[in-house]
């Protein structure tokens, strides 16, 4: 992408939202490294793809999430 000595401006709300995301991405990162000390390989693996299926809950969740509506 190359700008070329235009005005860049992004809303203030985006900015807190990709704060956010950025804090809760690394955080739970950080725990499932922690976490890997102390559970087995197969606990973690459950739990990584618990993701997935929360993912699709998330997204439709009206007050916390995007508020996607499946067509």
């Amino acid at each position: 992408m190359i700008i070329n000595n235009q005005d860049f401006y992004i809303p203030i709300k985006n900015v807190y939202l990709s704060m956010t995301h950025g804090t809760l991405v690394a955080s739970g990162l950080i725990l499932f490294s922690i976490g890997s000390k102390q559970l087995l390989s197969g606990e973690l693996t459950m739990l990584s793809l618990l993701e997935v299926v929360g993912g699709i809950f998330w997204a439709w969740l009206p007050i916390l999430g995007i508020n996607e509506v499946p067509v």
